[in-house]
């Protein structure tokens, strides 16, 4: 029978009133209550009577078997695997007589045994292994959704609900707890419109299973379907949504490159992508023609191959003039995103297994990629492999695929809506190919290519924006040019934007502007100076790109404190002005795409490390006259304000040996690095204000270039007075145009390696020009055009201007 008696510490004596005797056992209940009397719990314990009846018995009682925590079988206060522990330990002391001699009846079933231990291990399994986070639905059509949920970081698989009822009665097809594998996506279809559906998700591993998500409810045809489409030339296309995922590969994934740093990405739009790579036929279709000489004769559903970079932007610019929609590669985040379709693995159909050890061949990729195990070395039609999980074939393997990037390492930060450098050399290529090994064809995997070259291992596919063609947001870059009143904002350069609109403001929230920069169109150069502004006060400024398509996204935000630094502009007693130019680095040279470039130009970086005062502009008739006491000027009628010319690089070192004797400054020719840096102003294009399009043998007027120089398309064959024209971001005036302008640097070969402050070589037989001349075509003016001349020539189109050190007024 069973004796109840009330105890108030861990330790007491307890009477048996009756019914007890010899070895007599039975269930106690006991009322514990704690020391500090604020509660009272309940537990159950099992003992052997040792005496006669009434006979005291010394028993040890657990005190709190339960707590607030239910499953904290051993009092203290916490649910974790000293819990379970404890009751493996009391299930195992149960002896073959079935005499418990110390036990905790966790779960309230007056038993004592292995379900104790179960209960424990349920509870912790809480803990140890949390369930995952069932998030909205995405890609939703008229019968189909994408069920989603967020990765847990101990899990290996996970299982998938999905009913037409909340309670789950009952489950569509196989979707009752259905093992979908290391993914956190799966699309469901057949579904009919206009229903209800609800799905749910648990996670698992080795060891054990988690308890089920939340759950997560979608109708297929109604609010939040976006169609996918297939155009007039049968490109089909899917819509991806904006989502986060962790680009790169983990550590510990085989033979990874060390290229691949793991790192967050955020996608802020959704866009849709080509399904399968451009095949030959849709190139033919385009551009009336079949660059594939390696496989031509495979058929049009075979993917194109040897295109450049550059032969994919013609390709985009010919498909964009049909009309309909606009299209442009993907950038690598979206190529890598979309190759994943939520997984987390080497390849969307599952891990590198790697089975000899080496990197060659993966099992996984079988299904879902053509590699050089599987194709017989030739490229394969289009689609005839599994689609990931967003429908997307070939995505490993088949042919190598353009993004839209310029090649760069990796941040290990989080980064929003990345787009690559704003230059480079090389550009990126993803997705491996048919004769790369397995792991080249990994999600992860990184390749590039310079964007001139052409290979029968190369091709892409499409992206298209989700509602317009708006371009991309550019990066602001560090404020240049502080002084006690004013900033140059700076930013980078997009693709297919027309202009840009700046913010400045003195809060990092944007809610006051300083007055004109609230949303202010600036054109289409790169850089402002904000003028006017309070000394030592902290500014803050973001840019946004538009082009007729729309307008981009908000860019990062660039702070920057006036504090009466150096940017201010200087005249000298001849009125020669002069604005200080801040040290830095830049890309010096011209990318292999640029329009009208020249074997002559290898880009390479370079890093000016000293500041320096840059004349405004080139040095005048009337300067010249000034020091030198005659004009030896060719266009002698133009007046004191046109540039001087017929003057050598030996008669400009006469000229500046004679001004420095005048005790009004420290003066010198600019080295060509130091004239580049200064014609680009913190640009990249062929121009200080944008790229150029007529870089031919013609003298036709190229619209950017007819903004800021005199040439052979509009200067009617001669010189013109300076500063007419349209100054630099920098404020310098005929840096492309007017007159040639000698360099100190003897001429020689660029280096393809980063180089600090260059001066040229030590000695040669030419000396450098730069910057074009009123008789020169648009392609001789671009910002890296090079030229060289003998020390001593002498011509009517041939000038300088002056580096200073020091400027007295």
């Amino acid at each position: 029978m069973p004796w109840t008696a009330e105890v108030t510490t861990s330790n007491s004596w307890l009477s048996i009133s009756s019914g007890a005797s010899g070895t007599d056992s039975g269930t106690i209940k006991c009322k514990f209550t704690t020391n500090t009397g604020t509660s009272t719990r309940y537990g159950t314990i099992r003992i052997t009577a040792a005496g006669a009846t009434g006979s005291p018995m010394n028993v040890t009682v657990k005190q709190a078997f339960y707590t607030d925590v239910k499953g904290d079988v051993n009092g203290d206060g916490d649910l974790n695997l000293a819990d379970t522990i404890f009751a493996l330990q009391i299930s195992a002391n149960i002896d073959p007589a079935g005499n418990v001699h110390y036990e905790a009846d966790v779960n309230s079933n007056d038993k004592i045994g292995i379900e104790e231990a179960i209960f424990s291990l349920e509870h912790l399994a809480r803990i140890l292994r949390p369930a995952p986070t069932a998030t909205a639905a995405s890609r939703i059509t008229s019968t189909t959704f994408q069920a989603n949920w967020d990765s847990v970081s101990w899990a290996t698989g996970y299982c998938l609900d999905v009913s037409t009822s909340s309670g789950f009665g009952s489950f569509v097809c196989e979707y009752n707890d259905k093992d979908v594998g290391n993914t956190t996506v799966q699309i469901i279809s057949d579904l009919k419109s206009g229903t209800q559906y609800y799905y749910r998700v648990r996670a698992y591993n080795a060891k054990g299973t988690s308890c089920k998500s939340n759950v997560v409810n979608v109708t297929p045809g109604g609010s939040g379907y976006i169609p996918d489409f297939t155009n007039s030339l049968g490109m089909d296309f899917v819509y991806i949504d904006p989502g986060i995922f962790m680009m790169g590969s983990p550590e510990d994934e085989p033979c990874r490159g060390s290229d691949e740093t793991l790192h967050q990405v955020i996608l802020t739009q959704g866009f849709y992508i080509q399904t399968t790579e451009v095949t030959q036929g849709q190139w033919k279709a385009v551009m009336g023609s079949n660059p594939s000489t390696s496989f031509q004769n495979f058929g049009d559903d075979c993917p194109v191959e040897q295109v450049s970079w550059n032969d994919v932007q013609a390709f985009i610019t010919a498909l964009n003039a049909i009309g309909g929609r606009t299209y442009r590669l993907p950038t690598e985040a979206e190529w890598e995103y979309a190759a994943r379709a939520g997984t987390s693995t080497a390849f969307a159909s599952g891990e590198f297994t790697n089975p000899n050890g080496d990197c060659e061949i993966g099992p996984n990729l079988d299904s879902i990629g053509w590699y050089y195990n599987n194709s017989g070395w030739s490229i394969r039609p289009v689609a005839q492999k599994q689609a990931n999980a967003w429908g997307l074939y070939d995505m490993h393997g088949n042919v190598y695929e353009w993004c839209h990037d310029w090649y760069s390492d990796y941040p290990s930060e989080s980064v929003t809506d990345p787009e690559g450098p704003s230059f480079g050399d090389y550009r990126v290529m993803r997705g491996g190919c048919y004769v790369c090994d397995a792991w080249y064809c990994r999600s992860a995997s990184r390749s590039r290519f310079k964007p001139g070259r052409t290979s029968e291992i190369t091709g892409f596919r499409l992206v298209s924006p989700q509602v317009s063609s708006a371009p991309y947001a550019p990066a602001a870059i560090t404020a240049s040019y502080v002084t006690s009143t004013g900033f140059q904002a700076n930013w980078n350069i997009v693709s297919g934007a027309t202009g840009y609109r700046l913010d400045v403001s003195t809060g990092s929230g944007f809610s006051s502007f300083v007055p004109g920069y609230n949303n202010r169109d600036v054109g289409s150069v790169t850089s402002k100076t904000i003028s006017g502004l309070s000394s030592n006060t902290p500014y803050y400024y973001r840019v946004r790109a538009y082009n007729a398509g729309g307008t981009s996204r908000n860019s990062n935000v660039r702070s920057v404190t006036t504090t009466g630094g150096g940017g201010s502009n200087v005249t000298n007693s001849l009125g020669m002005d002069f604005v200080y130019i801040e040290p830095g680095t830049f890309m010096m040279g011209s990318p292999e795409d640029e329009l009208g470039r020249d074997s002559r130009e290898t880009r390479h970086e370079v890093t000016l490390t000293r500041g320096y005062y840059m004349q405004t502009t080139e040095v005048t008739q009337g300067q010249w006259e000034a020091v030198m006491g005659s004009n030896p000027s060719y266009f002698s009628n133009c007046g004191d304000n046109c540039p001087v010319e017929m003057v050598s690089w030996n008669d400009v070192q006469a000229f500046i040996t004679a001004l420095n004797a005048m005790g009004i400054g420290t003066y010198r020719l600019p080295t060509e690095a130091e004239w580049e840096y200064s014609c680009r102003a913190g640009t990249a294009t062929a121009f200080a204000n944008g790229g150029i399009t007529k870089p031919d043998y013609e003298c036709g007027h190229d619209p950017n270039l007819n903004a800021m120089g005199w040439h052979c398309g509009n200067s009617d064959s001669k010189t013109h007075p300076v500063a007419q024209k349209q100054a630099n971001a920098w404020g310098l005036y005929d840096m492309h145009g007017n007159v040639w302008e000698w360099c100190q640097d003897w001429y020689g070969n660029y280096p393809s390696d980063s180089i600090v402050d260059p001066e040229g070589p030590s000695f040669g037989d030419l000396r450098v020009r730069r910057g074009g001349c009123w008789r020169h075509y648009a392609r001789s003016c671009r910002s890296a055009y090079r030229s060289s001349g003998s020390p001593d020539g002498r011509d009517y189109v041939l000038g300088f201007r002056l580096v200073a050190s020091q400027v007295s007024q």
